[in-house]
């Protein structure tokens, strides 16, 4: 398994279980290196719009894969449709940058998307 974030509390708790590639850059960023994976062969674990947090309502973003060697078009339709929703929202959004709001308010980003995603994760890694 292969975890794809650019929120650092998802890589300091789960980099010691699996692999945690830290993308610097913003959801959408993010959604693009998974993109490129899926593309690649990895199958998607976790849907990239999981919680009710619109994309322009946050920064963070995290996904885990797993390694393939065929293509999952059911991971391809997911992805492709996450990249579709991320620009829906950004077209008429200001777009989220970390260093906008102050510090606690981008620390609760971080939370809430680690909250999700741990969620998410409950039952495919012991955390």
């Amino acid at each position: 398994m292969i975890i794809y974030t650019n929120n650092i509390l998802v890589e300091k708790k789960y980099k010691e279980k699996v692999k945690v590639i830290f993308v610097e850059g913003n959801y959408g960023q993010v959604l693009i290196k998974v993109r490129d994976q899926v593309h690649l062969g990895c199958h998607i674990l976790n849907h990239p719009l999981y919680g009710s947090v619109k994309p322009n309502e946050t920064p963070f973003r995290s996904v885990a894969v797993e390694e393939g060697k065929e293509l999952d078009l059911e991971s391809v339709d997911i992805i492709e449709y996450a990249l579709l929703t991320y620009k829906k929202y950004m077209e008429n959004a200001e777009k989220i940058k970390q260093d906008k709001y102050p510090d606690e308010i981008t620390d609760d980003f971080r939370m809430i998307d680690l909250d999700l995603f741990s969620n998410a994760m409950d039952g495919i890694i012991k955390a």
